[in-house]
């Protein structure tokens, strides 16, 4: 699935929100901006059964981008459907500056579980930083991602900022 759509706050988290409201485990995904686009890859594998129908996928992706749609309750919601495990390990974090030459990279290493891209990148979001690409992968129950990371201000991210990141992430 290729999501094109004006680049802004939350276009990634609503994206990844929607697929997860389908119950699409995402099994790779390429994050990256052209121009002002956010031009965002997904390989996606159905949890249960099938695809889902493609036109009802694609409105509720341009509700989601528009705001209209409310992903968090409704993954909650999913969550508790499914009897996921709250009380799983927190994710390892890994940072590397020497990685890019304008980022910082942030590899999350966890347990898979439904919603969870979406939840790591609301909580990068809180924590007001610029994901300007990032590689998802997963094979059976465990994920690795690794996001290209700005703060406001288009820097890499400092010490400070990073402590913040690492306490939204403990609790996904």
């Amino acid at each position: 699935i290729v999501v094109a759509a004006p680049d802004g706050v939350g276009v990634l988290y609503r994206t990844v929100g929607v697929l997860a409201l389908h119950l699409l485990d995402i099994r790779q995904a390429s994050i990256s901006t052209h121009h002002g686009m956010a031009v965002n890859s997904f390989v996606v594998e159905p949890r249960f059964g099938r695809l889902p129908d493609a036109s009802l996928l694609r409105n509720d992706l341009v509700r989601a981008v528009d705001g209209e749609l409310l992903i968090g309750p409704r993954l909650r919601e999913k969550q508790r459907a499914y009897s996921e495990d709250e009380n799983r390990r927190p994710p390892d974090l890994h940072w590397f500056d020497d990685e890019a030459t304008d980022a910082t990279v942030l590899e999350i290493r966890t347990e898979d579980s439904i919603g969870l891209l979406t939840r790591i990148t609301a909580a990068l979001e809180r924590c007001q930083l610029d994901i300007r690409s990032a590689r998802v992968s997963s094979l059976g129950q465990s994920v690795v991602n690794a996001f290209y990371l700005t703060d406001a201000n288009g820097k890499p991210v400092t010490g400070a900022a990073r402590a913040d990141v690492e306490v939204e992430l403990r609790v996904i």
